[in-house]
């Protein structure tokens, strides 16, 4: 009898913890939901998905997929994360060409500046990388080549001062058991979304989305000369991936998003870039005056921050990048109609309704914001 109290005891609380999550959940959801990432892969329809876009936040916060099928039939999808760590391109191609006949990487090289790698595999990010896969087994294979990219680091550069990632931590094991991918960080975290493939195909965090910060006092710094150094870290991670897309008959064009945080940044980006070009790959450097000029981006318009873009600015960003795609052989078939990408089109239907509406709701309160600051 007291077995059986217990068990009601114990099922009462899970009901009453999975209803006050939901009611959470209800509270937490933005008016204007966060848009598809790597979380929805799994609603992708079978053999759709052509290339995939990887990095860190820069990815998370500018690359529009709808942009690129609308305007010209790319399926590309975002798998972007929270400072990404670099190597996470193995397994997450190896997850994606399961389902999909992958044919090229668009891969944002700020993931691996020198001052990102130690946060990149610390617990959050690393972690974050692989819960925001949708099978347990994805997760665990992410975790188990993230580790070894971490030795890597370690190897090279010594344990940071907070310490390594400990691997025997429970709570990191249950972040990878869970299905849910929102028990442990909360519904509204940066790496999930909520919704299917089909609701958008963008990658925003709406609070940001439509937040505009004149970023032009920052513009000078493009303005640096020459090069920077990779160290022999960077130099053989790119050598790893240059090996990995061959074996895969991966085509990779390297590339990083607008940003406009200090000049020594942008110099060592460019300085990845060169390496990449030096190597025989193409490559797409917005990091100039010029490159802005070209692609259209506005720094008074286009970021919500130093280092990130808002979706004017990443719709104008990746149409120029899918163009690339386009009219460099990478993407060489036009989607638009074609069977089989009718949850793509409604998707890109579903985007750019809510980007109005984004927009419009924005307007209005900055507007409101004017008014009574006056």
């Amino acid at each position: 009898m007291k077995n059986k109290l217990w068990f009601q005891l114990i099922a009462l609380i899970l009901v009453f913890a999975l209803t006050f999550s939901g009611v959470v959940y209800a509270l937490q959801v933005p008016e204007v939901m966060e848009v598809m990432n790597i979380n929805t892969v799994e609603s992708v329809p079978a053999g759709t998905i052509d290339g995939i876009v990887l990095g860190p936040s820069t990815v998370t916060a500018a690359w529009v997929s709808a942009v690129g099928f609308e305007n010209y039939g790319v399926a590309t999808y975002h798998m972007g994360t929270a400072m990404q760590p670099f190597a996470a391109i193995y397994p997450y191609v190896d997850y994606i060409k399961q389902n999909h006949d992958l044919k090229y990487i668009v891969f944002d090289v700020h993931s691996l500046r020198r001052e990102n790698l130690y946060g990149s595999v610390g617990d959050s990010h690393l972690v974050g990388a692989c819960t925001a896969m949708c099978s347990v087994e994805a997760k665990f294979k992410t975790f188990e080549s993230l580790l070894g990219y971490a030795d890597r680091i370690y190897e090279y550069y010594g344990e940071p001062e907070d310490g390594k990632i400990n691997r025997y931590d429970p709570s990191i094991y249950t972040r990878l058991l869970d299905i849910h991918g929102g028990w442990i960080d909360g519904f509204s975290a940066a790496d999930r979304t909520v919704g299917l493939m089909e609701d958008y195909l963008g990658a925003h965090k709406s609070n940001d989305a439509f937040n505009i910060a004149d970023m032009t006092p920052r513009m000078p710094n493009l303005d640096f000369e020459g090069y920077n150094y990779l160290d022999d870290f960077q130099k053989s991670e790119l050598e790893r991936v240059f090996e990995f897309c061959e074996e895969e008959n991966l085509k990779v064009v390297f590339i990083s998003i607008p940003s406009l945080r200090n000049l020594e940044i942008q110099q060592e980006l460019t300085t990845i870039l060169k390496y990449c070009s030096d190597r025989g790959y193409d490559t797409i450097d917005f990091g100039s005056r010029e490159m802005f000029e070209e692609a259209g981006i506005d720094p008074t318009k286009d970021f919500y921050d130093d280092g990130h873009m808002n979706l004017a600015g990443g719709e104008k960003m990746t149409d120029y990048v899918c163009r690339f795609l386009v009219e460099n052989g990478y993407s060489t078939v036009d989607h638009r109609g074609e069977e089989g990408y009718e949850m793509w089109a409604k998707a890109s239907e579903n985007y750019f309704a809510m980007s109005k509406e984004g927009w419009q709701r924005a307007d209005e309160k900055r507007k409101e914001e004017e008014t009574s600051s006056q």
